[in-house]
């Protein structure tokens, strides 16, 4: 017995939710600001206003540029047994959050400035924890600020092994981040078959795509790397107010992000990646653990999977405060939705403040929490071994099961879930060492930080690295 995906919407609702976004599209369109791509998009068939910069997407041609999306992508790691071959019917895999600004102290009641070191420690945790399969890109202080993604993906690339999601700050930027996978894969050929990281090019809700946005994706293309484009609506703020609304308008600015990618880089690779925001209108802030943010990444998810049939990334894993009782309750309701909607990309492991702070507490436990959900999707097999039929036939009524042969051949494989930071233990076993949840999770980052030996890069690559980083220092940020 395994689990089916679960639905939140009908046939008939897709149905809707698409001619929506195409409404969008043809009707309203899209501002893009660069000139180049405008006349690109206009000789592909887009009506195209150079007065306001409005680009119109007629429907055909969203239709055909989502054809040109390839079904899967690979997302390879530093070391190939990292390597991920993602479609929209793969397992889910979850990532940290991109660009978080703060560490959730220990004490878990106050943030500091992000810094290199936090951003080597949540790499080698990463590396260490079973169930995360990317680690991103902190927002870095102590460093030139211009250049501070490129001082995060160095670390990355020393400290651990597999493959993450890049923050990049601009088109300039991208250009030496795309050095430094070359100093590590050696060629040009290895970076396009097997990208160690993949950029993310931002539109801004409703409907604008930067002109640098555009040259991040071109970049992309030249090179062969996914690119992933953030659609990052607000209800009643960014996007109607309604759940409706702000599904078809979010879906509008993802087919409307395909329809450039896949005209500028036809078959470039990339996933559906939509981060809904609900404004609380009481007090004007970003929402992200509510129930209907749940009930938009499974809409959002099905869209992704059964529609268009092309992967997903969604921040199920994001949540709002930063007391572990909340976050750890938060997240295991929005990851299990998401999991069970058929998500493949989960993104947010050890987020915590609505994605602002990261906390290696928080990270352990999600850890956790995404290996109980991969327990639940693998279910349990129903065949005539495991009906043991005979076994209750040889015990019968009032015997012992303890010592039967089915149970000896059996009990390994049928083990219980074990858990490291939560815990089955009744009171009376718990008092004999008496440990708080959070102390346990400030145990194990501990643990995996004094233990965890991540295999270094060659000496030359890591002069490489430093060189990249010194020379973009000098030219972007002047230092």
């Amino acid at each position: 017995m395994k689990p089916s995906f679960q639905t939140a919407l009908s046939e008939k609702e897709m149905q809707k939710v698409h001619e929506a976004s195409l409404a969008i599209l043809q009707d309203v369109g899209m501002q893009i600001d660069h000139a180049e791509s405008r006349g690109i998009l206009h000789d592909a068939g887009a009506d195209v206003d150079h007065t306001d910069n409005r680009v119109k997407f007629p429907p055909d041609m969203v239709e055909r540029c989502l054809r040109q999306i390839p079904k899967s992508v690979c997302l390879a790691g530093r070391d190939p047994q990292y390597d991920l071959m993602l479609s929209y019917n793969s397992p889910f895999v979850a990532r940290c959050g991109t660009g978080l600004t703060y560490i959730l102290e220990p004490q878990g009641t106050t943030c500091r400035d992000a810094i290199p070191s936090d951003q080597a420690e949540m790499a080698r945790l990463v590396d260490g924890l079973d169930n995360i399969s990317m680690p991103g890109p902190l927002t870095l202080h102590d460093v030139p600020g211009k250049t501070a993604d490129l001082h995060a993906t160095r670390v990355l690339l020393q400290n651990q092994r597999k493959h993450f999601m890049n923050l990049t700050m601009g088109s300039k930027n991208m250009r030496y981040q795309i050095e430094m996978q070359l100093a590590v894969r050696g060629s040009r050929a290895e970076v396009a078959k097997r990208p160690l990281f993949h950029p993310i090019s931002c539109l801004i809700s409703p409907l604008y795509i930067p002109e640098d946005a555009i040259d991040i994706m071109m970049i992309a293309g030249e090179y062969g790397l996914p690119v992933k484009i953030p659609v990052m609506p607000m209800l009643g703020a960014s996007a109607p107010v309604t759940l409706a609304g702000i599904l078809a308008h979010g879906n509008a600015e993802v087919l409307g992000s395909f329809t450039v990618l896949q005209t500028l880089c036809p078959g470039n690779p990339t996933l559906y990646y939509m981060v809904p925001a609900l404004m609380d209108m009481r007090s004007g802030g970003s929402v992200y653990g509510s129930p209907e943010n749940i009930l938009l990444y499974a809409a959002l998810i099905q869209m992704a999977r059964m529609y268009y049939k092309v992967p997903s990334d969604t921040t199920a894993l994001f949540c709002d405060g930063i007391l572990l009782e909340q976050t750890t309750f938060q997240k295991g309701c929005l990851l299990q939705a998401a999991a069970f909607s058929g998500a493949n990309i989960v993104s947010g492991a050890g987020t915590v403040d609505g994605g602002m702070a990261f906390s290696p507490r928080q990270l352990v436990i999600d850890n956790e929490i995404i290996g109980l959900t991969k327990r639940l999707l693998a279910g349990f097999t129903i065949d005539d071994d495991s009906l043991g039929i005979d076994c209750v036939r040889r015990v019968g009524p009032k015997g012992n099961f303890l010592l039967d042969p089915h149970t000896l051949e059996n009990f390994r494989s049928q083990a219980l879930f074990a858990p490291s930071i939560f815990s089955y233990q009744n009171f009376s076993t718990w008092e004999q060492n008496p440990k708080l949840f959070s102390e346990r999770a400030e145990e194990a980052v501990q643990g995996i930080l004094a233990s965890h030996e991540v295999p270094p890069l060659e000496d030359h690559v890591v002069r490489e690295l430093q060189r990249i980083v010194m020379a973009a220092d000098a030219e972007i940020a002047g230092c």
